[in-house]
């Protein structure tokens, strides 16, 4: 099972990206907040407080002033502040401005204003014109309606936008910086993920890190290096010695075959027990056929170790009909004496090496007769155009769900005794796996409907 596969959250230069993007947008929210409460709202504030005087100051010159010189005065209220009096008032609509928006707060100065000097017999009206340029305040004083129009005046001055842009900018620019540094410090340690990923399959992949890179950066990928060149050596040497010793056992094993063939069938037992000379050539057969399959298996592991690149064993490949190489292997086993039975596809071409396919298949289907207690076994083969897969059923006892990735680890078996006829080496399946993976191949254990278990290999196109 893949290191990988609880891995579920997102690559480590998204959650940065992320993190970045959210610190900007909360940078800029509160930095807007911020303008608007301290710069635009003082502003909007001053800005009413200021122009609600202007206006009732003009109605009250305007009132004050005698009757020939009030054009002169509207004229150059007009020509200053650009205000146009007119003694009256049209009948337009009150705005419904929002509560913080600048005719709102006209219209609150307006009524603090006359409320201050008991000069007003009506509330105020500020409204719209069509231009939507300019506003319009109807005041009543001393009996007399005076409209007042005016261009809205523009709050967003050249210094507030020079001030947005500046504040803007420089966030954009600190979080695109901030995310190239980020970038540069996550491209090395994804590069160092994927080639780990790429040495636990195999592969002989170098670290993508340069010197120039991050020190700390530099400096792992370094020590792993170091690390995964060591556990090679480790490695190496273990598989070293333990063909050498079991190369070694096997010329004493067979001198003593040799003696044991010679010796003359013992005359003091009876008839009903077996001699001694018998059960020491199965031992001895039985240490034989361990110290092979541990050979087997430690030059399975030599080949993958000193593989430069992930690439099959050397085997054999040629495109063979599934069907008949199953078929003559149901044949040799039903010969030596294991109820089988095959189903399935009856014709299924593909490339495959069939050594190591035989090899596999009749380690499953030993296993099941074994461990089902000689009961009746069945060998499916299922072929499409995406693959194919052969499954070997048994109605054995099963394997439970927590050892079936455990039982392909070399010396594992399930059956507790240490009877090599009943419970095997604990090497046929680790071997199996083993050469399923390098030829790119699958295999596991499953339960089987009804009881038993589904041994299975398939390949995937």
């Amino acid at each position: 099972m893949s290191s990988t596969s609880s891995c579920r959250s997102r690559p480590l230069f998204q959650h940065l990206a992320w993190g970045l993007f959210g610190t900007l947008a909360a940078q800029i929210s509160f930095a807007l907040v911020l303008v608007l409460a301290l710069v635009l709202w003082p502003l909007t504030q001053q800005s009413a407080q200021d122009k609600a005087g202007l206006l009732v100051l003009a109605v009250q010159t305007w009132l004050e002033l005698p009757q020939g010189t009030r054009a002169d005065f509207a004229t150059e209220l007009h020509t200053r502040h650009g205000i146009d009096l007119v003694p009256s008032c049209v009948d337009y609509a009150d705005l419904d401005a929002p509560w913080a928006s600048y005719p709102a707060a006209l219209r609150r100065a307006l009524v603090q204003r006359l409320a201050s000097q008991n000069t007003s017999q009506a509330r105020p009206r500020v409204a719209k014109l069509e231009s939507a340029q300019k506003l319009d305040v109807c005041l009543w004083m001393n009996g007399q309606a005076f409209s007042l129009s005016f261009a809205a005046p523009r709050l967003f001055n050249a210094r507030l936008w020079a001030l947005g842009l500046i504040l803007l900018g420089s966030s954009l620019l600190a979080g695109l910086l901030a995310l190239l540094l980020t970038r540069r410090l996550v491209k090395p340690l994804e590069g160092i993920t994927q080639a780990a990923q790429a040495w636990s399959q195999g592969e002989a992949t170098a670290l993508p890190v340069k010197p120039t890179d991050v020190f700390e950066v530099c400096a792992l990928a370094r020590t792993l290096e170091q690390m995964m060149h060591n556990i090679q050596q480790h490695e190496q040497a273990r598989t070293t010695l333990l063909v050498g010793i079991s190369h070694d056992l096997r010329t004493p094993l067979a001198r003593m075959r040799l003696a044991l063939e010679m010796l003359p069938d013992g005359a003091e037992h009876d008839s009903n027990r077996p001699s001694l000379r018998d059960g020491l050539v199965r031992d001895v057969e039985a240490m034989d056929q361990l110290i092979a399959q541990t050979l087997q298996l430690a030059r399975a592991q030599w080949s993958l170790l000193s593989a430069t690149q992930a690439e099959p064993l050397a085997l054999p490949t040629q495109v063979v009909d599934l069907a008949v190489l199953a078929s003559s292997l149901v044949a040799d086993q039903q010969r030596g004496g294991i109820r089988l039975s095959l189903a399935g596809a009856e014709t299924c071409r593909a490339q495959v090496a069939p050594l190591a396919l035989e090899r596999i298949l009749g380690n499953l289907l030993d296993n099941a007769w074994r461990y089902s207690h000689q009961q009746d076994i069945e060998l499916v083969l299922h072929c499409g155009t995406t693959g194919w897969r052969f499954e070997v059923l048994d109605r054995g006892p099963g394997v439970p769900a927590g050892q079936r990735e455990r039982v392909f680890q070399a010396f594992t078996r399930l059956e507790p005794s240490r009877n090599l006829t009943t419970g095997g080496s604990g090497l046929g399946l680790a071997i199996a796996r083993q050469l399923a993976e390098a030829q790119g191949w699958r295999m596991g254990i499953d339960e089987r409907e009804g009881g038993g278990s589904c041994a299975w290999v398939s390949r995937t196109y």
